[in-house]
């Protein structure tokens, strides 16, 4: 369950970090649609949260499932903020193997 909510927090963390306009790396297929229909992703993705936020306070209680939300959003963010990046250039680099 925990690893489920996990996911979710995940899923719910990318969905507006891909919206965001700090995002200036090459965006994938995939992204180009989510960023497409703004609205709705963000939308999803802080529900996502929310729902993510009360799992965690059912399975810990109040000060332990905060805590431990908390905790899992701030590992999600700073791995999704600094290794994203690196994928798109590993993406430009076989695009660019490929062209030649």
């Amino acid at each position: 369950m925990v690893f489920g909510l996990f996911l979710l927090k995940f899923i719910g963390f990318y969905l507006i970090y891909t919206n965001s306009g700090k995002t200036t790396y090459t965006l994938f297929s995939w992204e180009q649609s989510i960023r497409k229909q703004r609205r709705i992703s963000l939308s999803s993705g802080g529900f996502l949260i929310g729902i993510t936020l009360a799992g965690y306070l059912f399975l810990f209680g109040f000060a332990g499932g905060l805590f431990y939300d908390l905790v899992c959003l701030m590992l999600l963010a700073s791995l999704i903020i600094l290794l994203r990046p690196l994928l798109t250039k590993e993406q430009s680099k076989t695009h660019s193997h490929a062209r030649k």
